[in-house]
């Protein structure tokens, strides 16, 4: 097994191979703790866990080391402003944070230094550098010098006209070079300091990673992560002092995660869109914010909002549903594909794909051992990526203080049941929905769980249709019995064909999701409370979904079933992949989309071999699909990064006979947004 790791310096992905194979060293860029952390500071803790899990397993020893900065000017300013003291806010917000990453899942470092605890290793590290020529004194500041590095800038590849304009530093008269950084800064009585050969003053953010790295993992070691907002300066400044220092390699392997976008826009204080953590946590479980984080990879930019949050959220509902229905196992070995996905740099998409894979095996499991061991493999992959902590019935039964009430209910509509008072059942059934509590009636009685309430996003231009979303039809449903069916309805709801929940919503119809302008269109209309149907479709390639309001009204099935008929006429025509031709060669599919020109998804069509497959079977009996509705499936996790401006395309080619076919998408809109 083979790590293959993108080294930022290299700006390409190259095989790990670490300096001391019997002991890994792992560096990442923790907190200024000033503030409660927000979910872009989340980021790279959950990814650089997943990797600190991934490099336990296939490693005897990890040091893992994750700096904490107590003394920084943001710190300072914040003690100016508030009136409350410097140490008091360093302790309350470092508590904090720790409380949050747990919240995610993250494990502890092996070691989480403070800057002010190194400040003797961060002085002796700048005498060196003033000894060696690469820095100077000036004006009661101590500098790097950054001429005297030749290859400065390697890092992030910037020309120094970038590195001058980019530089993280006032202009000051007293500096040899406008490039030139602080290492050591004058500190007035009013601010932190500490004694040092150029007087009382504190140390500057750059030499502090240095110092601490250089102290637990040496002058060399293998991985130093961080957010892509690190690249420059501070990792590049880290990289000049440490080399400039020792005389040696720095870092082996550089990583850096992608921004995380909120509404089209880097996250950040000036535009007012900071989510933090702790906001997030008091509406949504933890698992689920970290879920979020993992569903693009790590090197690509997150959109991130409370449909992503939803998206998620329900994700973890099918996987804990499986668990549960499968009773208590201990973790076992992850599957394979979940390993192979993960040893692909860190490819949490993909490892995610695997896993709801192994939930569809374990749902259609039969033999009470294989349930056993297919459960195991869930938990195990859980446990690679920190997922699954939670006891499958606590968990999707949620938090509250109504478990009992809602128990009882429960209980009341099994007796109505029993009596044939379907009415009373019925309302029961909507009052609970209403509610955000699901019912799922299986051969050993009722189970329940709550569900998280979405608003479908308005297409401009189009009218918002109301309807209780209860089930989707497809083709060659009638007949079929209430478990089967909803079984279906969970795996489809699970790749976002329709909407994870029983409750009222409103469902987003129109061209916005088109393929070609105008492909997509609504055939059909529906109403609350009445046996119709919205049909959402391609009138040249037949239907893609059909809503209606209650799966038990056998008009409303035959009603469907008739109109997808008269949607999807014999032929299918010719631009379609039958299934029996493909249904061996799905490796073969090789499905990859970009964003705004930039790689953003790449894999083969085996992720989204089980829904393809599911709806195949239904499509009304062609065994066929249209390649535009495999390519929706197959985008469908891409299509959480897509927002109007943003250009997305996709290209999905058959490697076995060249065929390929690209599709652009124009100011996509999400299914489902808040």
């Amino acid at each position: 097994m083979t790590l293959i790791v993108h080294n930022t310096l290299a700006r390409a992905k190259e095989p790990f191979e670490p300096l001391d194979p019997e002991h890994v060293r792992l560096y990442v860029c923790g907190p200024t703790v000033y503030d409660l952390a927000h979910i872009g500071n989340a980021r790279p803790v959950v990814v650089f866990d997943v990797l600190y899990r991934l490099l336990k397993r296939l490693y005897p020893r990890v040091t893992y080391v994750r700096n904490i900065t107590d003394v920084d000017d943001k710190i300072n300013a914040r003690a100016a402003e508030t009136g409350e003291p410097i140490d008091r806010i360093t302790a309350r917000t470092t508590e904090a944070f720790h409380a949050d990453m747990a919240a995610l899942g993250a494990l502890t470092p092996d070691v989480e230094p403070r800057a002010t605890g190194h400040i003797e290793q961060m002085v002796e590290m700048i005498e060196k550098l003033v000894a060696d020529g690469h820095a100077y004194e000036a004006d009661g500041h101590v500098l790097f010098h950054v001429p005297s590095m030749p290859d400065y800038g390697r890092l992030s590849r910037h020309s120094r006209e970038e590195l001058i304009a980019g530089a993280r530093v006032d202009v000051a008269p007293y500096k040899r070079d406008p490039a030139d950084f602080v290492l050591w800064k004058p500190s007035t009585q009013d601010l932190p300091g500490w004694p040092s050969p150029w007087g009382r003053g504190r140390p500057g953010w750059h030499i502090e990673c240095s110092a601490m790295s250089r102290a637990y993992l040496g002058d060399t070691f293998d991985i130093h992560g961080g957010g892509a907002d690190l690249i420059f300066p501070h990792h590049e400044n880290e990289l000049a002092q440490s080399v400039c220092a020792h005389g040696g390699p720095f870092v082996r392997y550089w990583m850096h995660n992608g921004y995380l976008v909120v509404k089209g826009d880097k996250m950040s204080k000036s535009l007012g869109n900071v989510l933090t953590v702790r906001e997030l946590l008091a509406d949504t479980p933890g698992e689920a914010v970290r879920l979020a984080l993992m569903q693009a990879h790590y090197r690509a930019p997150l959109e991130f909002g409370s449909d992503t949050l939803a998206e998620a959220k329900a994700g973890l509902d099918r996987l804990y549903r499986a668990l549960r229905d499968a009773g208590g196992c201990e973790p076992g070995e992850p599957p394979p594909a979940v390993l192979e996905a993960l040893l692909d740099d860190l490819n949490t998409p993909a490892a995610i794909a695997a896993m709801h894979e192994t939930a569809t095996a374990l749902n259609r499991a039969e033999d009470a051992d294989e349930k056993a061991a297919l459960a195991g493999s869930l938990l195990g992959a859980g446990e690679l990526l920190g997922l699954l902590r939670e006891d499958p019935t606590a968990w999707l039964h949620g938090e509250g203080d109504d478990a009992a009430e809602i128990e009882a209910l429960v209980a009341e509509r099994v007796s109505a049941r029993r009596s044939r008072d379907f009415a009373r059942a019925d309302a029961i059934r909507d009052d609970l929905a209403a509610r955000g509590v699901a019912l799922e009636d299986g051969p050993d009685g009722t189970a329940w769980r709550r569900t998280m309430q979405f608003l479908l996003h308005h297409a401009e231009g189009v009218e918002d249709i109301e309807v209780p979303v209860s089930v989707i039809v497809i083709a060659g449903w009638s007949g079929r019995d209430r478990a089967a069916v909803q079984e279906h309805i969970d795996e489809l709801a699970e790749i976002g064909v329709a909407p994870p929940s029983q409750t009222p919503l409103y469902y987003r119809v129109g061209a916005s999701l088109a393929t070609q302008a105008g492909r997509i269109q609504v055939l059909g209309e529906g109403s609350s409370g009445e046996a119709e149907a919205v049909l959402i479709g391609s009138a040249e390639h037949g239907m893609l979904v059909a809503v209606g309001s209650d799966h038990t009204d056998r008009d409303f099935e035959a009603q469907s079933v008739a109109v997808s008929k008269q949607m999807c006429p014999k032929p299918l025509g010719r631009d379609v992949w039958r299934y029996d031709d493909v249904a061996e060669r799905w490796d073969a599919l090789r499905l990859e989309s970009d964003m705004d020109g930039e790689p953003y998804q790449r894999g083969s069509m085996a992720a989204v071999r089980e829904p393809v497959e599911l709806i195949a079977d239904y499509f009304h009996g062609y065994k066929a699909v249209p390649p535009e509705f495999a390519m929706f499936l197959g985008t469908i996790p891409a299509l959480g990064g897509v927002r109007p401006g943003r250009n997305f395309s996709a290209r999905l080619a058959d490697d076995s006979t060249g065929r390929e076919l690209t599709l652009d998408y124009e100011a996509v809109t999400l299914p489902i947004v808040s």
